[in-house]
């Protein structure tokens, strides 16, 4: 008799297209379970399970336009500003899912000469409202600030509450790469999906309202999610403030925190003893995910409640 955990991992991992074989080693250890899991699959369809809704997105914008003397530490007055930098493209994909959709300025009824990019702005807010988490390179600094800035500009609402993971933030604040550009994580993380390289010059020809230029700049833009979703999946296991995207699910099981797979063990040492994640004055079993690898901990104190009066805090 399946357990009900038994049977939403099945599900899980079916879904992700492992062979009922290699289901049955998973959990069981053992392959000579496959017909059980055969047995389960065609008496219980696969069910749509309600999880977290993850949005990869990336924006590109306009340079501002000047006058200046100097091309180094210059203070530009307000004067001076011919130009403020607005919207160029966007592109963003669901978590998991093949399609990546982008739109560009060039697509709306702009005139040229007074470039706006309020419906190109409006179209992104609208679906970065319908996300509980959103993940961009250098997003809670540019992404995430220039959508703000151009939101405000327009006179929208602000989005939605929402969840922001930033990859810059955690391939600096957890690792030290070489360099930490999208494009220099992708070749040091191995892989294969290579970013298009551009310079100065598809931007000037967006300026000029080249229409081709336009449509480079959104297959530019579009690659670059493709990239920064790859990059976001091997960081994600390493990230300890990962969003609990456990929260948005509707099974009542333990999940990883980090990716939301089922596929979860209590970890504990070759003499038995179980791998402890301590805290200032608790302690808690340690859990790793056998999807993405990630770690967590569970909620139930391992200490003693005879010995927790005794257990001192540093001052601070």
């Amino acid at each position: 008799m399946l357990t009900e955990k038994e049977k939403l991992l099945i599900s899980e991992l079916k879904s992700k297209g492992l062979s009922s074989r290699k289901i049955s080693t998973i959990l069981w250890g053992t392959p000579s379970k496959k017909s059980t899991v055969n047995d389960y699959l065609s008496r219980e369809p696969l069910k749509d399970q309600k999880k977290a809704k993850i949005l990869v997105f990336d924006i590109e914008t306009s340079p501002n336009i000047g006058y200046f003397w100097r091309r180094f530490k210059e203070n530009i007055s307000e004067s001076q500003v011919i130009q403020n930098s607005y919207m160029l493209t966007w592109s963003a994909k669901w978590l998991g899912e093949d399609q990546c959709i982008g739109r560009s300025i060039h697509e709306f009824d702009v005139d040229p000469t007074k470039p706006n990019d309020k419906e190109l702005v409006d179209e992104l807010a609208d679906l970065i409202d319908q996300a509980d988490v959103v993940v961009a390179h250098n997003g809670d600094r540019f992404d995430l600030a220039t959508l703000n800035s151009r939101l405000i500009a327009h006179g929208h609402q602000p989005l939605d509450p929402h969840k922001s993971v930033d990859t810059l933030k955690i391939a600096k604040s957890i690792f030290r790469f070489p360099s930490n550009s999208l494009n220099s994580l992708a070749i040091y993380l191995g892989i294969e999906i290579e970013k298009i390289k551009v310079d100065f010059s598809l931007w000037s020809r967006c300026m000029e309202n080249d229409i081709s230029a336009f449509e480079e700049m959104l297959e530019y833009n579009i690659m670059d999610v493709f990239v920064l979703e790859q990059v976001y999946l091997k960081l994600r296991p390493f990230d300890k403030k990962h969003p609990n995207v456990a929260l948005y699910s509707d099974i009542e099981a333990k999940a990883c925190p980090k990716c939301g797979s089922l596929h979860i063990e209590a970890q504990y040492k070759e003499d038995g003893s179980p791998k402890i994640v301590t805290t200032g004055v608790s302690q808690f079993l340690m859990y790793r995910c056998q999807s993405c690898g990630g770690t967590s901990r569970g909620r139930t104190n391992l200490i003693d409640k005879d010995k927790r009066p005794n257990i001192l805090m540093n001052a601070r």
